[in-house]
């Protein structure tokens, strides 16, 4: 993730979520992600922006302090073709780098954890989770979404169905068949098994 100055003001579009298509870079062998998600910091007018170019090695590590220059500049051009200002006003602020929670369908986990995944007895157990790299921009409306379903036991209207961990989303979308496609797909998309 970086977090850049423009030194423009968008705050009338508050959050971006950008689909684009899974494709390779030639020269790196770096995956574009499917998503790019950005925020502006309404107090410092920073722009926070993630998604971009991901190299195999970047996705599988489990040290989370590497930062890849590649990815980096991917993500400064982007926010310069995004919002139409020339690059040479763009100043990286700073990067980050963390661990993300993924899922075969690429949508996050939230909801009352069923005793069939969690293994243990009740059904007081809440998860909000595997946000597929936009938890920033997912997560505050979520973990709402969560308290008041803790509280009146119904998600609420704003909430996306295809969120809801539900025991058919388990049984059809989260195998583990599916899991393996899905990260074949990603480190090699021209060679993912038929499963």
């Amino acid at each position: 993730m970086t977090v850049q100055d423009l030194g423009t003001d968008r705050r009338d579009l508050l959050c971006w979520g950008i689909m684009q298509r899974l494709e390779a870079d030639p020269q790196s062998g770096a995956m574009t992600s499917e998503l790019l998600y950005l925020q502006q910091n309404m107090l410092s007018d920073h722009y926070y922006l993630s998604g971009g170019l991901n190299t195999a090695a970047e996705i599988i590590t489990a040290d989370d302090s590497l930062k890849d220059q590649t990815s980096t500049k991917c993500l400064q051009d982007s926010l310069c073709s995004l919002l139409q200002v020339p690059r040479h006003k763009n100043k990286l602020v700073s990067t980050r780098t963390g661990f993300q929670g993924m899922t075969p369908d690429s949508a996050p986990l939230v909801g009352r954890l069923p005793s069939t995944l969690s293994g243990r007895d009740g059904d007081q157990e809440w998860i909000a989770a595997a946000f597929n790299g936009g938890g920033m921009s997912m997560c505050w409306l979520v973990g709402e979404a969560v308290a008041r379903m803790m509280a009146d036991g119904k998600a609420p209207d704003y909430l996306p169905e295809m969120m809801l961990l539900s025991e058919l989303r388990l049984k059809e979308n989260l195998t583990l068949e599916q899991s393996v496609r899905a990260a074949s797909a990603f480190l090699s998309p021209h060679d993912a098994p038929k499963l």
